[in-house]
Parts: structure tokens; C-alpha cells; sequence
């Protein structure tokens, strides 16, 4: 399980440069305030209700990447800590952690 988890996050971890152009790779998280998402490096569908397309990275260093999805109505963050690898949620100012699946 820790090597699935490992394989899929790790599909997420580009430079800005090569985020934006790369194949798409997607995930599926699944948070624990309950939301349920799949996303690329095009758009995040949130569990088949609302689709955000990507808008940018907002911050990335050697620790981590900050990538904002959204539309007309909403913007929501997504964190991903390269230590461990963890994922994390924006909602309310919080970062809610989420477990990570590769879907492709």
C-alpha cells in the first residue's frame, strides 16, 4: 500500500515548467472531511459534482507544491508534501490531509 501511495503522488511531483506541460497523470484523493476528487495537471473533478480546471502552481520549493484549481465560482488549493509523500486538502483556511490513489 505505502508503494501505490508512493507511485501515485510521486505523478504529481514536476517542476512548474514540466507541471504545465506534461502528459496528463491522474489521481483520485479521497479527504477526510469527506471529499472526494480526481485530478491532473488539466482540471479536478470533485466527486462528479464541480469541475475546476488548473490556474497555476501558487508555491513550490524543495519541500513541497502549492496547485491552485477553480472556476468562475471557486478556487480551491491543493498541497502536496514531497516528505512522506502527503497530500492535503485546502478547506476553510485548513489543510485537511487526503489519502492518495493513482487512477491511470
Amino acid at each position: 500500500m505505502k508503494v501505490r501511495r508512493l507511485v501515485a503522488i510521486s505523478a504529481l511531483i514536476w517542476s512548474t515548467n514540466s507541471f504545465a506541460g506534461a502528459l496528463p497523470k491522474t489521481i483520485t484523493i479521497q479527504c477526510d472531511n469527506g471529499v472526494k476528487a480526481t485530478l491532473n495537471n488539466e482540471q479536478m473533478d470533485v466527486s462528479g459534482m464541480l469541475l475546476l480546471s488548473f490556474k497555476r502552481v501558487a508555491e513550490q520549493d524543495d519541500d513541497k507544491i502549492i496547485m491552485v484549481y477553480g472556476n468562475d465560482r471557486a478556487d480551491t488549493k491543493v498541497l502536496i508534501q514531497y516528505a512522506g509523500p502527503k497530500v492535503f486538502l485546502q478547506d476553510r483556511n485548513s489543510w485537511v490531509p487526503c489519502d492518495a490513489y493513482r487512477a491511470n
